[in-house]
């Protein structure tokens, strides 16, 4: 009985944990789904999750059967809502199998330079 305790409280501690760790986070987002277009291109559709008025990039790619990349790209995301919806259009070297992203981050202020 002791054990089944002791189980129970490490499982909710380690939810807390991680439910605690993807809210701190800056941005989030999630991969809907994507369309192949043939050999030219993938249709890529993913939510993103950011604050408000905060520009994001995230890092778009697609893959082919064998699990190679054949296409790439940084996206920006420039928007003053906070939850937006982005449909992408990600060229390709070949017939993708898969398409996804990978990453999002804050995209950092450049400055102007003389």
């Amino acid at each position: 009985m002791v054990a089944i305790a002791v189980t129970a409280v490490l499982f909710v501690g380690w939810v807390m944990w991680a439910a605690w760790g993807q809210a701190d986070q800056e941005v989030r987002w999630r991969t809907v789904g994507y369309t192949v277009n043939g050999t030219q291109s993938v249709t890529v559709e993913f939510e993103v999750f950011k604050r408000q008025d905060e520009d994001v990039v995230c890092l778009v790619r697609a893959l082919d059967l064998k699990s190679s990349e054949v296409g790439r790209a940084e996206v920006l995301v420039s928007t003053p809502q906070s939850d937006v919806n982005i449909t992408y259009d990600l060229p390709v070297t070949e017939r993708p199998n898969t398409a996804e992203v990978l990453d999002c981050r804050v995209d950092s202020p450049r400055s102007a330079t003389p």
